[in-house]
């Protein structure tokens, strides 16, 4: 992480905290100079569970021409398309559409079912070119639909963001930096 930069961690896992505690730069690793900068994201509730792939708000998302699906969070969309390229009709059990016990959950539940379908050397490297396509269009999507996400993404002003996992290495959400500046232009 960059020395001098504003650091914004966030995880879908935060304690579910009232508005004004989720103080930015006060984080192990997270870093800004002046955090009355974010006063406007500090009083969001859980801004950090927001910004997760997890945080549920049903968007929709067009998956095919004249094909509209709907999913619960950005998760049960990315893990959608991967599985899509092995076997469609597993896929759709992560849209809404489906009436699936799985579309209905929550972003953990899909990450849990990531596996339902092993996926062959060659569907992986077909992954592999899609994936960051597919989560930058999630992310539009979503971030578009869904008010709140949008305000809190602004809210994170110029701040590189972080996503953070325990006992793993932080990951950088650049696609969620390049979103941020399209929405503001």
């Amino acid at each position: 992480m960059d020395a001098g930069t504003d650091i914004l961690l966030f995880y879908s896992k935060s304690k579910d905290l009232p508005a004004g505690t989720h103080v930015p730069g006060r984080l192990y690793q997270e870093h800004t100079d002046d955090p009355e900068h974010y006063l406007q994201l500090n009083a969001i509730p859980n801004w950090r569970r927001v910004l997760s792939n997890f945080h549920v708000f049903d968007f929709t998302i067009e998956v095919a021409p004249d094909t509209v699906l709907t999913f619960r969070t950005i998760e049960h969309g990315f893990h959608y398309f991967k599985i899509k390229i092995a076997d469609p009709s597993r896929a759709f059990e992560f849209a809404l559409e489906s009436g699936s016990k799985l579309s209905k959950g929550d972003g953990l539940d899909a990450r849990r079912a990531r596996k339902i379908v092993v996926l062959s050397e060659q569907d992986l490297k077909t992954w592999e070119q899609q994936r960051d396509h597919v989560l930058e269009m999630l992310a539009t999507c979503r971030y578009t639909q869904d008010p709140l996400s949008k305000q809190v993404l602004l809210a994170t002003q110029d701040a590189q963001l972080w996503h953070i996992v325990s006992r793993s290495t932080p990951v950088r959400f650049e696609f969620l930096e390049r979103l941020r500046d399209k929405l503001r232009a």
